[in-house]
């Protein structure tokens, strides 16, 4: 939830990948194969510790993700120079 909609072409494409139902179609479909893969467990783990950290040094915060929410924010798009 926010204060204005969120706007823009950047947020728009974020929003049709965050949220397509392929995209999390994938994810279940991915780790079902790797289940049956000798060492498909750890390749999962790690998958989610490569995921877990992209996460951390993109956006500081993930207090929402810990309520089961898919969150990105807050960017500010237009500080070039804050861009991690």
């Amino acid at each position: 939830m926010s204060i204005s909609p969120t706007v823009g072409a950047i947020a728009r494409v974020l929003d049709k990948i965050r949220f397509d139902h392929r995209y999390l179609v994938g994810k279940e479909k991915s780790q079902k194969v790797l289940k049956v893969l000798p060492l498909g467990k750890q390749v999962w783990r790690f998958g989610l510790q490569i995921e877990s950290w992209l996460k951390d040094i993109s956006r500081p915060t993930r207090f929402w993700e810990n309520f089961g929410f898919n969150y990105i924010g807050p960017i500010d798009g237009h500080d070039f120079k804050n861009w991690r």
